[in-house]
């Protein structure tokens, strides 16, 4: 379910991630996700506006927000740095989730990144904690002779 879907001025932080220059606007897009109607997991993806003209005005409901920015705008997510954390639940989210007063949610934040490591585009995610399990997977990168590289992919099981 799409929440918010407007051209907006990033918060300077995501702008400074984003590596936007002052005045530069982002597509900033809201979404929940529910499984069997319970909310588990509340979205925010802040993509430059120079990146993918037009998208504000595309039902994100019925489309993939990826699709779309790979067979539309030819960019292609290569990686993403981001960091997870346990955080208290803001009183918003604690009345979307239905969560005690001293309850918290899962935080995973960070940048997506394509070809030529452009940053594409800026996440915060926020999971109800008392509902969903990560799974991590590190490997080795392959295409490093040294081998000495780990990436960890994080999975909502």
């Amino acid at each position: 379910m799409v929440l918010e879907q407007a051209i907006v001025l990033p918060p300077a932080a995501a702008a400074h991630r984003l590596r936007l220059s002052t005045g530069a606007t982002t597509l900033k897009i809201i979404r929940l996700r529910k499984v069997n109607q319970e909310p588990l997991l509340l979205e925010t993806s802040l993509l430059p506006t120079t990146l993918c003209p037009g998208l504000e005005s595309v039902d994100l409901a019925s489309n993939s927000l990826y699709q779309l920015l790979e067979s539309r705008y030819h960019l292609h997510l290569r990686r993403a740095e981001q960091t997870l954390e346990s955080v208290a639940a803001t009183d918003y989210e604690k009345s979307l989730f239905g969560l005690r007063p001293n309850g918290s949610v899962l935080l995973l934040e960070g940048v997506t990144y394509g070809d030529h490591d452009l940053p594409v585009e800026y996440f915060k995610a926020i999971y109800r904690s008392d509902r969903c399990k990560f799974r991590l997977e590190s490997w080795r990168d392959v295409e490093r002779q040294n081998g000495s590289t780990q990436r960890m992919s994080v999975i909502a099981a």
